[in-house]
C-alpha cells in the first residue's frame, strides 16, 4: 500500500504533467489555426488585388474613348463660347 502522503504527491504531480500536456496541444492547435487563417487572408487579398488589377484596367479601356469624346465637346463648347464673346464684343 502506498503511504497518504505518496499518494497525494502522485496525485499532484500527475494533474499538472496533464494539465501541461494539454496546454502545449491547445498552443499547437491555436498556432495551426493561426497559420491558417493567416495564410487564407492572404490568398484573399492576392485574389483581390488581382482583381481589383482587372477592373482597373477594364475601365481605363472602357473610360479612353469616353474621355476623348468629353474633351472633344468641351473644345465645341469653348470655341463657341470665344464666337459668342467675340460677337458680343
Amino acid at each position: 500500500m502506498i503511504p497518504l502522503r505518496m499518494s497525494a504527491w502522485l496525485q499532484a504531480a500527475s494533474v499538472p504533467s496533464m494539465l501541461v500536456t494539454a496546454s502545449a496541444v491547445a498552443q499547437i492547435v491555436v498556432a495551426i489555426a493561426l497559420l491558417v487563417l493567416v495564410t487564407l487572408i492572404a490568398l484573399f487579398v492576392f485574389r483581390l488585388n488581382r482583381v481589383v488589377s482587372e477592373l482597373r484596367r477594364a475601365a481605363h479601356q472602357s473610360f479612353g474613348p469616353v474621355s476623348d469624346r468629353a474633351r472633344s465637346i468641351s473644345d465645341n463648347v469653348d470655341f463657341i463660347t470665344q464666337s459668342v464673346r467675340s460677337d458680343v464684343e
